[in-house]
C-alpha cells in the first residue's frame, strides 16, 4: 500500500483523517522479486510517509479551495506538488489562493 501509488494513498488518509479516524491500517501486500520482510518495511515506511505529508498540509487552506473551485482551481494541485517536492523553492511560486 502506497510504494507504487502515494497520491492514492494520501487521499484515502486524508479522508480518514478528516473523518476522524482512529483505528489501525492493514497492509494488502503482494511482494514481488523482494522478500516478505523487505517488503513488509517498504510498505510501513510508505504510510509513514504519507502520514507525515498528510499531516504536514495546511488544512485550512485545503478546505477552502476545496469548498471555492471556482475561486482555486488548480491551485490544490500546485500545493501538493509543492509538499512532494524534494526542493519546492526551485518550483514556480505558488499561485496566491484569494
Amino acid at each position: 500500500m502506497g510504494v507504487l501509488s502515494p497520491e492514492q494513498v494520501e487521499a484515502a488518509l486524508y479522508v480518514l483523517k478528516m473523518h476522524g479516524y482512529r483505528g489501525y491500517f492493514g497492509m494488502d501486500i503482494n511482494p514481488e522479486r523482494m522478500p516478505v520482510q523487505q517488503a513488509l518495511k517498504n510498505c510501513m515506511d510508505a504510510l509513514r510517509a504519507a502520514n507525515d505529508r498528510i499531516n504536514s498540509l495546511d488544512h485550512e487552506q485545503v478546505i477552502w479551495a476545496t469548498s471555492h473551485p471556482d475561486k482555486a482551481r488548480g491551485w490544490l494541485e500546485a500545493y501538493l506538488i509543492r509538499k512532494r517536492a524534494l526542493h519546492p523553492e526551485k518550483l514556480a511560486p505558488l499561485p496566491p489562493l484569494r
